[in-house]
């Protein structure tokens, strides 16, 4: 996935970066580096992108803080 299409899925989802963040499961720091290039992503995180996509409701839930 590039960092293009994943600032796509998050504001798709309607997300801030850190609440796209929380909702992978990963810290900012990583999300961060994976949006700008810095770092690329695996394949499991590729899949959770895909699965929040599939899953709006359930994104912006565990985009919340516990």
């Amino acid at each position: 996935m590039t960092p293009k299409q994943l600032t796509a899925a998050r504001k798709k989802l309607g997300l801030t970066p850190t609440e796209m963040a929380r909702a992978m499961g990963v810290s900012y720091p990583t999300f961060k580096d994976w949006q700008s290039g810095r770092r690329g992503m695996s394949a499991s995180s590729v899949r959770c992108v895909e699965l929040l996509l599939t899953h709006p409701a359930t994104a912006r839930k565990l985009s919340k803080p516990e």
